[in-house]
């Protein structure tokens, strides 16, 4: 068993996003396509003895049992049963919150991953993107990486190559959006149906 990992939790950019109908789960079918960037967030996770997840760093209103962190090592917990006992993690925040980089879901993919390696689990990478997907439509892409074009709700993957090294400058508003709140506003506009998919451009 490791004793300790620091590994970053990257951001992620969508190149392209088209959002479809919402979904009886509560999520939206979209169609998108994902890289993820150098700027991260850096996680250090340690085992516990003690049965119980413990997380420092965080902003006071993200308290541990709302944390994506603490959700993935609860599911890891259910999905191995006997394996896991506690976790330690220590968060150097650098993703803002709300800005559509995908900080919480990065930070839970780190977490799933970081688990595997410190208890020893030998999950494949098939079987942590599914389990990731339960957590939330960008973990699942957060365990891959890379690039990828995504459907379903986020969590339908198929490998893309990345289109190179660009520079980005990043514009971040004043009051953070967050995701749920912005579907929400956007199911409210009429929208036309755009004249090509996503699939039909590929071909």
């Amino acid at each position: 068993m490791t004793t300790e990992l620091t590994v970053p939790s990257y951001a992620k950019l969508n190149w392209y996003l088209r959002v479809l109908d919402p979904r009886p789960d509560g999520y939206h079918d979209l169609e998108t396509i994902f890289e993820t960037l150098e700027l991260a967030d850096t996680l250090r996770f340690a085992p516990l003895d003690k049965d119980e997840c413990l997380i420092s760093g965080f902003p006071p209103d993200v308290p541990a049992e709302r944390n994506l962190i603490t959700r993935a090592w609860q599911l890891l917990r259910d999905e191995c049963p006997g394996r896991i006992r506690g976790l330690y993690v220590e968060a150097d925040k650098t993703l803002p919150r709300g800005g559509g980089l995908g900080g919480g879901s990065s930070n839970a993919a780190a977490a799933l991953l970081a688990l595997d390696r410190l208890y020893g689990l030998s999950l494949s990478t098939e079987r942590l993107v599914e389990l990731g997907a339960r957590l939330g439509s960008d973990v699942a892409f957060f365990v891959m990486g890379g690039c990828a074009v995504a459907t379903g709700r986020g969590e339908i993957l198929t490998p893309l190559e990345a289109p190179g090294e660009f520079h980005l400058v990043m514009v971040l508003p004043d009051e953070p959006v967050p995701t749920g709140e912005a579907y929400a506003r956007l199911d409210a506009i009429p929208r036309p149906a755009p004249a090509v998919t996503l699939a039909e451009a590929a071909e």
